[in-house]
């Protein structure tokens, strides 16, 4: 498939709805899924882009955005609306909306560019481990000696998954990776 490109100078600044802030972007990442979007022609024109981490530029009161105000440092995962017509994500942009629920404050012990590579992977890790049990702390999932499965473990899921596993209480970890990556899970 040929894919033809065209740089946009001039985007609008996205609009505010209800719940919903305008994030300045610092850095954005890039998914495998958000290639996969762009060979489906049915997406365009869109702004491209999942994961990025910002400055808060503006916020649409309402009961789920009370915790940012102007110039908090975030970081967003845009996918919700990924099933919806003409999915607008837009990390790719200098500004991108996105429902508050979407949001959460940087870590300040991140960069902005550490920050941005999170959102989608380590929301997948944690959905994966929260559908077999996680956080294992109640009487039908824990076990003491909990051995918890990670594949492809150097990866971008897989890394994060593996951190999950531990911090939520598996004792022992199982993953696979290329010999080169070994030091790398090891740690």
């Amino acid at each position: 498939m040929l894919f033809r490109s065209k740089v946009v100078n001039d985007y609008p600044v996205p609009a505010l709805g209800a719940g919903q802030v305008l994030i300045r972007a610092a850095a954005s990442s890039i998914n495998p899924v958000d290639w996969k979007l762009m060979e489906n022609s049915d997406n365009w024109p869109a702004v491209p882009g999942f994961d990025l981490s910002g400055v808060v530029e503006d916020v649409a009161w309402d009961h789920d955005c009370k915790r940012f105000k102007k110039g908090d440092a975030v970081w967003a995962d845009l996918g919700k609306g990924l099933r919806t017509p003409k999915t607008q994500l837009g990390a790719w942009a200098e500004y991108a909306v996105a429902d508050c629920t979407q949001v959460g404050h940087k870590p300040e012990s991140m960069s902005f560019e550490e920050a941005a590579s999170m959102p989608l992977v380590a929301l997948t890790g944690l959905q994966a481990l929260r559908k077999v049990g996680a956080p294992w702390a109640n009487h039908r999932t824990y076990r003491e000696n909990l051995t918890v499965v990670v594949t492809s473990g150097s990866g971008g899921t897989g890394v994060i998954a593996i951190q999950l596993a531990k911090a939520y209480g598996a004792k022992h970890i199982i993953t696979s990776a290329s010999p080169r990556n070994a030091d790398l899970l090891r740690s």
